[in-house]
């Protein structure tokens, strides 16, 4: 289910956004410290906390 959320978001934004899907990653990750030093481009990260 939350799978299925996560691919929902995505598309919303990259339909609602003006950015192309190759040049920002969107991530559903927990953003730790070692998370953030791993990133090599532009990042959208959208960590669902408490649903």
């Amino acid at each position: 289910m939350l799978t299925d959320l996560d691919e929902t978001l995505k598309q919303l934004l990259i339909k609602n956004i003006p950015i192309k899907n190759n040049e920002v990653d969107i991530q559903f990750d927990l953003p730790k410290r070692d998370w953030s030093a791993g990133l090599s481009r532009p990042t959208i990260n959208l960590y669902l906390y408490d649903i």
